[in-house]
């Protein structure tokens, strides 16, 4: 897809959107299993022991392979739970209920919240990435306030925030705002980029 200057978030938004929710079921769960082995081979998920994640909406890759293999180890996964225009994580266990909230994402109902600067490694949902290492989300802007912080550091950059998408999210530039966290890589079904 090319990216004209003219374009708006909102346009590029809605047209990667579309894009993705249209993958085969067939073709979706091959590059769900896909990223999933992509991101157990990573020395970073390898090494990190609290990993943020979410749960797929809307023609998002589901991570729920990755959940049922690391289960059994020392992992510890976090989910976001929204409140308002607030974003917290929230230890996820096997057998913890969820419910949807206000967006219709499945989230916690309860559970142990861990401070952002205590996590290893966040997996980020996208609406659309570049090789910049520019994110594109669903235009709430919860993972950019969460992790506003991260713009001003120069060193201890915790956590990385690794966006999880499908290669077809790819595009060659985003408009960027000066409240945009950039990634420090993405995986997708195909590769890996770092940035």
């Amino acid at each position: 897809m090319s990216i004209t200057s003219k374009q708006t978030k909102h346009e590029i938004r809605r047209r990667l959107r579309k894009k993705r929710r249209a993958l085969p079921a067939a073709e979706r769960r091959r590059a769900d299993n896909a990223i999933c082995r992509q991101l157990l081979r990573l020395p970073v998920f390898r090494r990190a022991e609290k990993i943020a994640l979410f749960h797929a909406f809307d023609g998002e890759p589901s991570l729920a392979e990755l959940i049922n293999f690391c289960e059994a180890g020392s992992k510890q996964f976090f989910i976001p739970v929204i409140h308002n225009r607030n974003m917290r994580f929230v230890q996820v266990r096997d057998k913890d209920k969820l419910r949807p909230n206000a967006f219709g994402i499945a989230e916690p109902v309860r559970g142990v919240s861990c401070s952002t600067r205590l996590l290893d490694l966040v997996l980020v949902p996208l609406v659309g990435f570049d090789r910049a290492g520019n994110r594109l989300g669903m235009g709430g802007g919860f993972y950019d306030r969460r992790f506003a912080y991260l713009k001003t550091r120069s060193t201890f950059r915790r956590p990385k925030l690794l966006g999880v998408a499908y290669n077809i999210q790819e595009v060659p530039q985003l408009p960027v705002e000066s409240w945009d966290i950039p990634l420090w890589g993405v995986v997708t079904d195909r590769a890996v980029h770092f940035f």
